[in-house]
């Protein structure tokens, strides 16, 4: 297992399995949702890739729409809402 395996795993339970933010810049979070992914496969968890969105904060904007990861394509969102909250 990965050295990360212990962190992830307490974070999917912080997170309750569900919903997860994580606030990294581009090339972590695109490798943390790699680890992520790979991660929770041996414990039969998936990531929904349709539901996964990344936002970006600060400058400068990004161009794209989306990035490939783990042979998904997930989107840039430009407004984020937590769990339903306003």
């Amino acid at each position: 297992m990965r050295p990360l395996s212990n962190l992830w795993t307490r974070v999917f339970e912080a997170a309750g399995g569900e919903n997860l933010v994580v606030l990294a810049c581009t090339e972590v979070l695109l490798l943390a949702l790699v680890v992520t992914n790979e991660e929770a496969a041996p414990v039969g968890l998936q990531i929904n890739w349709s539901k996964t969105k990344i936002q970006q904060i600060g400058n400068p904007p990004s161009t794209k729409n989306a990035v490939a990861v783990c042979n998904a394509n997930v989107e840039f969102a430009e407004s984020f809402l937590y769990l339903g909250s306003e």
